[in-house]
């Protein structure tokens, strides 16, 4: 057979199925490519999206790219994995291989990869999906124009809509994008071209952004959608247009009759995008910039020491990725300089950076390398910026000697040079530097070689670049916040006066009050909650406000159990701020922050809100209602929004007997305390023979958690001790258990 006649046969069966289709059918396909006549195309938009239901993956990649270039990239070269069940599709993002080796030439220039992050689509796309967008925040999404059954193109989940298709794939960066594919003549002015119904959430619209917040039952926003550009077949760009109309997210986009290409973001609020952590009271660098951004720096990845940066949107609560740091680093310092740019020095990391520095420049979200610092200081030291635009870096630690420092040096931005300056009295780090009214710095508290909490306090004086003493605070501490106040006094709060082994011994409560003008020190109320490596933020009112931290007890294994924790009538662990007012000397509940983690904290004053954030997480603080601001231990606190918080109540205080060292197995405690014994999560108790006899307790009411408490043991006797009687002990141990019970069923409220 010839080749002429093939084709012959070829085109005239293909006219045959056209022309015994119904009139519903708009078209054939030849090797799965639509082909439609124009004269039925202008009305027949339903019979175009039967058609394209039928594309085979590569056919709906050659259209895209056929047809917006590009742009289709991120449709085309998604990169996810792709699972299914019997009524879903599920869409992951690719997973990174990671190396366990730490070294620097392995440190990722992106972000950790997001793990937590899924989406189901049904098989019938009417019936919506579900996107699980980190933590315990997932949404229930119906398209109301979706038309089709669920299909995989690629990294893509696609199907269906009304005048067109769409595609979801893996975020920038966190989140989800939604692709829509519109065709010719579809996105006409006013015209509304997609509608989305989220169940169980209310919607806000967000005018300076044109997006749209998704809220919770306490109208806080959980998530944020947006339409940032759209893009016709002809290669212009359109602004689209999200509303919110009908309790429902409505698109419209003016593509004058053109096919378009619009991409709405569905993006977590308040999840970085990658890990920050650090280990109190250390801390990546975070600092608010002139433009109303927060720029968060460094830290530790889950595998190394991390040279992301990113920047943080007040306005619609999201964050973005801006360009990396030259190294990775923590324990670093971070301060904006006159001209908006940011300086970062020192910190622990990749290699020798202890005296580097490079600069932030928020315009070109780049950083440039300076130059470096006459002294290595790898974490601990503070900085502060000189009313003259000089920066003062004072103390910190030198992992290279093995020692504490008492130097401090000057930074001149302009020319870009350290010079030194006379020595600190003592070495210190961990310390607080607060810029005084007129000028002078007011350096307090830090540790030194003795790992103890230092008292003393000295000031600087940039005019004759020397240092004086101003006297002692009554308790030494270390880890703690130092705010400048309205009326020119420094409010000392927390901190910690004693190493941190366990991260919980010696966290204060305890405030003191600076007075520049006499030079004096004197006692403020206490804190309801101990804190250290906390954050504090003085408001516009005058008032400051204390969260996060370490809190003042924390049990081992990470399982944490505190008075000074609480839980959320949903479940969300976390912990109560204050507020302090210094015209009445008074401490006041403040607000529930569910950011549960114990690792070290920030807070940043935006215009009339404070955003505080840990590691990845970070939320914008709002007042709440706690009665008269004073909350004991099981009282719950109502936020005036129909939530309320239970404050977990004291750690059990175990009975007094005398106590030594009941066997080597068991470690010497003070007198009414625990004993550690190997093959128990909480300890054990000794027996009348002076063994350490494990101690666990499994008889609550629902069982506890895999990683919960476990009854803290009693070491009753031991050699040299007249030992108790074992009733006694038995007794004491069943009145710890049924202390402990108790106190886990008021936890679980």
């Amino acid at each position: 057979m010839s080749q002429s006649f093939r084709w012959a046969v070829r085109e005239t069966s293909l006219l045959c199925v056209c022309f015994f289709a119904s009139a519903a059918t708009v078209g054939c396909t030849e090797s799965g490519v639509g082909f439609t006549s124009q004269v039925e195309a202008h009305d027949q938009r339903p019979q175009v999206e039967q058609t394209r239901g039928r594309l085979s993956p590569g056919d709906h990649v050659r259209r895209l790219r056929e047809t917006f270039g590009s742009h289709a990239r991120a449709i085309v070269a998604a990169e996810s994995s792709v699972a299914s069940d019997p009524e879903a599709l599920i869409l992951r993002r690719a997973d990174r291989p990671q190396s366990s080796t730490r070294s620097a030439e392995r440190i990722p220039n992106g972000p950790t990869p997001t793990l937590d992050e899924e989406l189901r689509l049904r098989s019938d796309a009417r019936h919506g999906l579900e996107m699980r967008l980190g933590g315990s925040t997932t949404l229930r999404v119906v398209e109301e124009s979706a038309t089709g059954s669920s299909t995989q193109v690629r990294g893509a989940l696609s199907y269906q809509h009304e005048g067109g298709q769409s595609y979801w794939v893996p975020g920038a960066h966190r989140g989800f994008e939604e692709w829509l594919e519109l065709a010719p003549g579809v996105a006409q002015a006013g015209e509304v071209v997609a509608r989305w119904r989220v169940e169980g959430h209310r919607l806000r619209e967000v005018p300076e952004t044109g997006g749209v917040h998704v809220l919770d039952s306490r109208a806080q926003p959980v998530a944020y959608v947006t339409a940032p550009a759209a893009w016709t077949s002809s290669g212009r760009t359109v602004q689209p247009e999200l509303r919110v109309e009908d309790g429902a997210i409505v698109l419209r986009v003016d593509a004058g009759g053109e096919a378009v290409l619009v991409d709405p973001a569905w993006v977590l609020v308040g999840s970085m995008n990658a890990q920050h952590f650090s280990t109190p009271p250390l801390r990546m660098s975070a600092v608010a910039l002139p433009d109303g951004r927060v720029l968060v720096a460094g830290g530790l990845d889950p595998t190394w020491f991390s040279r992301v940066a990113e920047v943080f949107d007040s306005i619609t609560g999201t964050w973005s990725l801006t360009g990396s740091m030259n190294s990775g680093r923590d324990g670093h310092v971070a301060i904006v300089l006159p001209d908006g740019r940011v300086l970062v020095a020192g910190g622990y990391g990749d290699t020798d950076l202890d005296s580097t520095c490079e600069i932030f420049d928020p315009a070109l979200g780049s950083w440039v390398p300076s130059s470096p610092m006459t002294a290595r200081r790898s974490e601990g030291h503070a900085a502060s910026l000189l009313h003259d635009g000089r920066v003062l870096v004072t103390g910190g630690a030198d992992y290279h000697s093995g020692g504490y420092l008492a130097s401090a040096e000057l930074c001149d931005p302009g020319s870009g040079t350290w010079s030194g300056t006379e020595n600190m009295s003592v070495e210190r780090r961990l310390h607080t530097a607060t810029v005084l009214p007129d000028g002078r710095i007011l350096v307090v508290g830090g540790m030194n070689a003795t790992t103890v909490g230092l008292a003393s306090a000295e000031i600087y004086d940039p005019s004759t670049g020397s240092w004086r003493p101003t006297g002692s605070l009554s308790k030494g501490r270390f880890g703690h916040s130092a705010t400048l106040l309205h009326d020119g006094r420094v409010l000392v709060s927390g901190g910690s006066e004693g190493d941190l082994p366990s991260g919980s011994n010696g966290v204060l409560a305890s405030t003191e009050v600076f007075d520049p003008i006499s030079g004096a020190w004197s006692a403020t109320s206490e804190m309801d909650n101990g804190r250290v490596a906390h954050a504090a933020v003085v408001l516009n009112d005058g008032r400051v406000l204390v969260a996060l931290g370490l809190p003042r007890a924390v049990a081992q294994d990470g399982a944490i159990v505190s008075q000074d924790l609480w839980l959320s009538s949903t479940g969300e662990r976390g912990q109560m701020s204050e507020v302090y007012d210094a015209t009445t000397d008074r401490w006041e509940a403040a607000g529930f922050i569910p950011l549960g983690s114990a690792d070290a904290s920030f807070g940043v004053l935006i215009g009339d809100q404070v955003h505080f954030g840990r590691s990845s997480s970070s939320i914008t603080w709002q007042p709440q209602v706690c009665g008269d601001g004073i909350v004991q231990s099981g009282e719950e606190c109502d936020d005036g929004n129909g939530e309320s918080y239970l404050r977990w109540p004291d750690i059990p205080e175990p009975p007094t007997f005398r106590v030594g060292c009941c066997s080597p197995e068991c470690q010497f405690y003070p007198t009414g305390s625990g004993c550690d014994s190997p093959g128990s999560e909480w300890g054990g108790a000794c027996d009348e023979v002076g063994q350490c006899v494990p101690i666990v307790v499994e008889d609550y009411d629902a069982g506890p958690p895999a990683s919960g408490p476990r009854v803290p043991g009693i070491c009753a006797a031991g050699p040299g001790v007249r030992p108790a009687p074992f009733g006694v002990l038995l007794l004491g141990v069943v009145w710890a258990a049924r202390r402990r019970r108790r106190a886990y069923r008021c936890r679980r409220t």
